[in-house]
């Protein structure tokens, strides 16, 4: 699917119930929050009214036309100066939003861990997670001993977060 360019497809019978996010996903190759979005922006007409609902139910027969985003966001450059603290056992980065933490099931054009671990040529091991769509601290230790310990620390709280 070119990016930009409409796409329109008939919902069959092996379709019916299917949610309209769904049905999309498989097609578009696009994660539930970029179609969610698209559709807030009019992005998807069924059966020739536009449609903003990804939980909308499909029917055999419903014509489903789609525009993907025109283009897929570019992640930001995460390099050593992103780094805002190192010592030998661990680091924290400046995490910019629009980017996952760590890799995730789906892949993608890259997350933080793995990035900034090739930038530094350094093995990073993750010790707590943020969000998605959220900027801010995020702490990696550099051995297996240090993610062990960070990590308890995270699980028993003892790790003072500010928002």
């Amino acid at each position: 699917m070119e990016r930009g360019a409409p796409s329109e497809w008939i919902a069959d019978a092996s379709d019916a119930g299917a949610r309209l996010g769904t049905f999309i996903g498989r097609r578009a190759l696009l994660g539930s929050r970029a179609i969610r979005r698209a559709l807030e922006r009019g992005a998807c007409a069924v059966n020739g009214r536009r449609e903003t609902f990804p939980s909308r139910r499909l029917s055999p027969g419903d014509r489903v036309r789609f525009t993907p985003p025109a283009e897929a966001p570019t992640p930001p450059s995460l390099g050593p100066e992103r780094v805002l603290f190192e010592t030998k056992r661990f680091l924290v980065m400046d995490k910019p939003p629009g980017i996952p933490a760590v890799g995730t099931d789906r892949g993608g054009p890259g997350n933080a861990r793995s990035l900034l671990a090739q930038a530094l040529r350094k093995r990073l091991f993750p010790v707590h997670r943020l969000d998605l769509d959220t900027s801010g601290c995020l702490a990696f230790a550099l051995d297996e001993e240090a993610a062990a310990a960070l990590e308890a620390l995270f699980r028993e709280r003892e790790v003072k977060k500010t928002y």
